[in-house]
Parts: C-alpha cells; structure tokens; sequence
C-alpha cells in the first residue's frame, strides 16, 4: 500500500511539474551569428544577426543565397517605421522599401506547448553539454500558416534553433556566439543609403 501511495505523490508530482512549465521571454536585446536555410524556398544564409526588441528593429549583415544568386548585404529592418534598407555590398547600391512583415520577436508564443528537454552535445561529460527546452505551436508570418519548433536555453530563454515549417517553406534558423547587448550605432545606416 505505501509502494502505491508513494507513486501517486511522485506521479501527482511530475504532472503537477510538467503543467507548470511556461512560456519563457528571450533577452530584449543581442546579438548572434546565425545560419539559416530553407530548401524549399531555395535560400541560404550566414548572417551577423542583431536583434532589439524594445526598438523593434534587426539588422542582418552577411552572406545571403537565393537559389543559384548569392550577394553580401546588410539588411536593416525598423518595424516600427514599417521600412527596410537592404545594401548590396556586390552592387554597392542601396534600395529603402516598404516593410509589410509585423514584428515577431524570439520570445516563446504564449500558446506553444512544452515538447521536452534536451541536451546538445554531451550530458555525461563535464562542460560538454548545453540544456535547452523545445517549445512547438502554430505561427503566422507573412499571411502564412507555420509548424513551429523552438528551442531555447532552459536558462535566460536564449534561441538556439528555429524550425518552421508549412508547404511552401522549411526554414531553420541556428543561432550561436550569442551575445547580451547592442549598441546605437548596430543600426547606422551605410552612408549609401543615408539620401534615401
């Protein structure tokens, strides 16, 4: 009989654990090195990543690759202005555009589900394992419908992968060298595109 009641307390407890869990928020503002890739849209990418959710604001700086067109740009998005810099380090030009995308930040969406923990590398080995948590829910980006999977430290919530996924797109995203913090002139603009 104690053998039973000392399930059900364990039992009682790991449900009681696994409810608990909740939606983590990502650091505010950081930068990244980054590699994305999506091979049913044809497109590569290895950026330096910076992101600052307070501001509403990205800048991606690198190597990107759509189908066989590849071009070293820096691309600059203030979602708050609703606009966009993208310049073309190959072309030496810049282009300003509209911005239709709303902004998403890396938090996890209050609806995800908690999937698990994992470990990537090692977990038997001192210092050769990093503890993450995977989160999966429906988001929406662009006026499509995506599978989302994220996973994030199960400390401060920082993103190591991003998978979404639908008909027309399987985009991962790896983030790595994550660092706390930016700096105003992260979003200076290229003197190129200062007139426009």
């Amino acid at each position: 009989m104690k053998s039973i009641y000392l399930v059900l307390v364990v039992s009682t407890f790991l449900i009681i654990n696994i409810e608990s869990r909740t939606p983590c928020k990502s650091p505010k503002q950081w930068k990244a090195n980054t590699y994305g890739r999506d091979n049913k849209a044809k497109y590569k990418s290895k950026f330096e990543f910076t992101y600052d959710s307070v501001n509403k604001r990205e800048r991606e700086v690198g190597i990107e690759q759509i189908g066989s067109y590849s071009d070293y740009v820096d691309v600059i998005k203030l979602f708050n202005e609703k606009v966009f810099y993208r310049y073309s380090y190959t072309r030496k030009s810049c282009e300003k555009k509209s911005l239709d995308q709303e902004w998403n930040d890396f938090d996890i969406p209050n609806d995800a589900t908690f999937y698990g923990d994992l470990t990537i590398g090692a977990s038997g080995l001192k210092d050769s394992g990093l503890l993450v948590s995977s989160w999966v829910s429906k988001f929406k980006l662009n006026g499509e419908t995506f599978d989302l999977l994220s996973l994030v430290t199960v400390n401060n919530c920082i993103p190591v992968s991003i998978y979404l996924d639908n008909d027309n797109h399987d985009y991962q995203l790896q983030l790595f060298n994550v660092t706390a913090g930016i700096n105003e002139a992260d979003f200076t603009l290229p003197d190129e595109c200062l007139s426009l």
